[in-house]
This record gives C-alpha cells, sequence and structure tokens, in this order.
C-alpha cells in the first residue's frame, strides 16, 4: 500500500518547493528525505508527522538561498502505517 507524502512549511521565511520521494512503500526499511526549499538556514529542521528528524543542510552557495536543499531519515518505525504523511519545517 502507498504511504503518501505531504508537505508544510511552519516558517514564514522558509519554503518547501520539493520532497523526494514524494511516495513511498508503507513497512519498508528507513526511507532517505530530500527537500528542496528557499531561504532554509542551518537551524531549519524537518519533521515527519510532527516527530523532528535529525537534519542536514546542503547547499552549494549561502546558507539562505533560493533551490537549498536539506537531507533526513525517516526511521523505519514511522513508515509502518499505510496512509498520508506530513513533512513540515520546524525551527
Amino acid at each position: 500500500l502507498p504511504l503518501l507524502l505531504w508537505l508544510a512549511a511552519a516558517t514564514l521565511s522558509a519554503t518547501i518547493t520539493e520532497v523526494f520521494p514524494s511516495q513511498t512503500t508503507a513497512g519498508t526499511g528507513p526511507l532517505a528525505l530530500r527537500v528542496i526549499g528557499n531561504y532554509l538556514g542551518s537551524g531549519a529542521v524537518l519533521a515527519f508527522n510532527g516527530t523532528r528528524l535529525n537534519t542536514t543542510l546542503v547547499t552549494s552557495g549561502t546558507m539562505y538561498s533560493y533551490n537549498t536543499e536539506l537531507r533526513a531519515t525517516v526511521p523505519a518505525e514511522l513508515l509502518r502505517m499505510p496512509g498520508s504523511a506530513i513533512v513540515s519545517l520546524v525551527g
């Protein structure tokens, strides 16, 4: 069964524009998550259904620029059930 990933931004100046992958199979192992956005700073943290994830900032320019990339791993225990999930920015 598919597990669809939805996105939401809690910070007004930072925005998420893309999430990769946009879906996965429920019950699978950990998921490597890539998030592209605008004005994501070094303090940005990704959350998966409200659970904070260890997040790494990946950027080729300044820390506050367009097309900044964040990466995080979603643990397998958060991927057990089919349905929808929200990927959001916190902090």
